[in-house]
């Protein structure tokens, strides 16, 4: 298990110490992989038969540097994490969420 797993089960068995009921579905990944995504959002849906809320909280500071200092690539990688990881969730969890019923209003 690399320290993304470690953190991710870290995240898990904190969500379950807050709710020992909650159910939680985990996977590492390229967040900024569009497949990657859409394999998310499959798994979210074998599990629970639907996607209806979403909370997209993917962010990274990258490497400190002066501004002068940081090369194109180490910006890039920061904004495709922190902005284009997070419109490919939101447009893929849309999509999705386009295709299911309304839930029932009480």
């Amino acid at each position: 298990m690399d320290l993304k797993d470690d953190h991710l089960a870290e995240t898990v068995q904190s969500v379950k110490g807050i709710n020992p009921e909650a159910i939680v579905v985990s996977k590492s990944g390229d967040i900024t992989d569009n497949e990657t995504i859409d394999n998310l959002i499959k798994l979210t849906v074998t599990k629970f038969g639907r996607l209806d809320y979403a909370v997209n909280s993917a962010g990274i500071i990258g490497k400190q540097k002066e501004i002068t200092q940081l090369s194109l690539d180490d910006y890039d990688f920061v904004e495709s994490v922190n902005a284009r990881a997070i419109w490919l969730c939101e447009r893929a969890q849309i999509a999705q969420m386009l295709t299911q019923e309304p839930l029932p209003t009480q």
